[in-house]
C-alpha cells in the first residue's frame, strides 16, 4: 500500500510518498523501502526512515509511552526543485522483542519514512510493523516437516 503525505511552507512544498513490501518481519529481515521524495521549496532536505518501539504501559489508572529508535537509514540530500527516489533501500529489522498487546502493556513498532526540512517540522509517513518469531513463509515450532518418498 502505497502511503503518501505533503506539507505546505512559506517557500513551497515538500512531497513524500512511500511503502513497504509487507508488513510482517523478524529480527534480521530486511525492510525493503520504496519511495518518492519531491523538493519543491528552497530548503535542502534529507530523507531518512527508523524503526521505531513504542512501549505503552497502564498501570493504577495511568499512562507510561516509551519510545525508542531501533535503527536508522539516511538518504542524499535533495536540493531546492528537484526529487529523488528510494528504489530498494534496506533497512535491517534489529533484535527485539514480538510485537504484543494486553491490559497492561502495549508493544508496537513502526517504520517512519520521513523527511528532515531545516527550520520546519519533520514530514513523517508512519508504517505499522508487525515483528515476530517466525520468519515469513516459516513454519511454527509445533509443526515437524515429515519426509515424502514417492515410489517409481
Amino acid at each position: 500500500m502505497l502511503v503518501s503525505q505533503a506539507l505546505f511552507l512559506s517557500d513551497g512544498y515538500v512531497c513524500i510518498a512511500a511503502q513497504i513490501d509487507r508488513k510482517g518481519y523478524c529480527q534480521g529481515d530486511e525492510t525493503i523501502i520504496n519511495g518518492q521524495f519531491q523538493n519543491n521549496c528552497s530548503r535542502i532536505v534529507v530523507p531518512k526512515a527508523a524503526i521505531l518501539a513504542k512501549q505503552t504501559y497502564q498501570v493504577n489508572g495511568g499512562t507510561k509511552v516509551l519510545k525508542q529508535n531501533l535503527t536508522a537509514v539516511m538518504g542524499n540530500h535533495i536540493i531546492s526543485r528537484m526529487s529523488g527516489s528510494w528504489c530498494g533501500k534496506c533497512l535491517r529489522v534489529p533484535t527485539a522483542k514480538p510485537s504484543t498487546s494486553c491490559n497492561i502493556i502495549q508493544l508496537e513498532y513502526s517504520l517512519l519514512v520521513y523527511v528532515h526540512i531545516p527550520g520546519s517540522k519533520k514530514l513523517v509517513l508512519d508504517l505499522p510493523l508487525v515483528i515476530g518469531t517466525v520468519p515469513y513463509g516459516g513454519r511454527t515450532a509445533g509443526h515437524r516437516v515429515l519426509p515424502v518418498t514417492v515410489a517409481a
